[in-house]
């Protein structure tokens, strides 16, 4: 995982760290991607831009790169630190960001309003916002066993009264 560089030249920034870190950049031409975010009139700017949907913008802000790197270390969290952030680089240099980017535009937009896209993407510009994107992962992975550990212990009861007798009608049916 790289530290984010902001300014002038920060693409080339980029470049330098990941190389300086053993990665081979796989550059992409992205025309969303493409405009330097540094500074929230930048923000202004790429919404005046043709074909930037809230959804892209929110994408702007919570970059599908970040997610993905953070999604990746969770998933190797268990392994000494060292080894799971060299797998979790790898997995992500083999991604294809384009069609995920795609994909995360398509059910942005499919599941949200616009207003409510662009209330996600103001809080996740604010201070608290991008300290709790942050933790985000690290919160879920430490909640998502005992979710599953809960849910297959209901659904085998679920299932067991479903043998043994009929199900209870919801209670709104009840009366």
């Amino acid at each position: 995982v790289m530290n984010f560089s902001f300014g002038e030249n920060s693409f080339v920034k980029h470049l330098a760290t990941a190389r300086g870190q053993g990665i081979d950049p796989r550059i992409v031409e992205n025309q969303r991607l493409g405009l330097d975010i540094d500074a929230p009139a930048d923000l202004a700017l790429l919404s005046e831009q043709p074909g930037h949907t809230a959804a892209q913008r929110y994408l702007a802000v919570v970059t599908p790169i970040s997610m993905m790197e953070e999604v990746s270390l969770t998933t190797f969290r268990g392994l000494p630190p060292v080894r799971a952030h060299e797998l979790a680089k790898q997995f992500v240099q083999e991604l294809h960001m384009d069609v995920l980017e795609q994909a995360m535009v398509d059910a942005i937009a499919k599941n949200f309003t616009n207003a409510e896209i662009d209330a996600l993407t103001g809080f996740y510009s604010s201070p608290h916002g991008r300290s709790a994107m942050l933790k985000m992962n690290a919160y879920m992975a430490d909640l998502l066993p005992a979710m599953q550990s809960e849910m297959h212990r209901a659904l085998a009861i679920v299932r067991k009264r479903g043998r043994h007798q009929p199900l209870a009608a919801p209670a709104m049916d009840r009366e």
